[in-house]
């Protein structure tokens, strides 16, 4: 291979490990924005049936 052809299959290469970098972030974008909406979800929940009771417990 020439140093042409080189660099062209490195940058090939390159653009490659970047969408693939791209496509990881958008999945921990989509985590963690799904671990939000469980949060505000429980948090709502937890507003509406009060706090935890502590069934078979003496007080």
């Amino acid at each position: 291979m020439t140093a042409p052809q080189i660099a062209v299959v490195d940058f090939l290469v390159l653009l490659a490990l970047l969408r693939r970098i791209t496509d990881l972030e958008n999945q921990l974008a989509g985590a963690r924005l799904s671990v939000e909406q469980q949060q505000t979800d429980h948090t709502a929940w937890r507003l509406r049936h009060g706090p935890r009771h502590n069934e078979g417990t003496a007080r």
